[in-house]
């Protein structure tokens, strides 16, 4: 039942905001979506065909369905719970906590990125005392976390 709902979800949205579209066989794209509350057809990698976006109720889940290709998904999920920056405020150095590989910018207030980095040790020591913003995305370069960062 919920594959269905998700399935007709989309298809409704979709024909809604681009009824020129027409669309084939309905491609499963995930079984696990417990009670999946809202769901959207967009295109957030911004590579021209839309993407599936839903939030689940159950189990307090947002998944994304990047479209590969017109019929292949492939899901991400994004729970900012899992990446944990410490120490914070910080002096020398922060630590980021995450299972996934991902990008790390340490950007000033008006987001110009200061520092880029894959690792999970950051040398902050050359930055001024201050408040800087922290983005976290994964591979793709997919924002995952925002938080702010206290430099003492």
């Amino acid at each position: 039942m919920k594959k269905v709902l998700i399935f007709l979800a989309v298809f409704i949205i979709s024909k809604t905001i681009f009824p020129q579209i027409i669309f084939g066989e309905q491609q499963l794209i995930t079984h696990p979506a417990d009670d999946a509350r809202s769901v959207f057809a967009i295109d957030l990698d911004s590579n021209g065909d839309n993407d599936v976006l839903s939030a689940s109720w159950s189990d307090s889940k947002i998944a994304w369905y990047k479209n590969v290709t017109s019929s292949v998904f492939i899901e991400n999920f994004i729970d900012d719970n899992n990446i944990v920056i410490f120490p914070n405020p910080a002096k020398k150095t922060v630590n980021v906590s995450y299972d996934y590989d991902f990008i790390l910018e340490i950007c000033d207030l008006s987001g110009k990125a200061l520092i880029t980095t894959t690792k999970n040790t950051i040398d902050i020591s050359k930055l001024s005392k201050g408040i800087y913003i922290v983005l976290i995305k994964n591979k793709e370069g997919i924002l995952q976390k925002t938080d702010k960062l206290v430099v003492d």
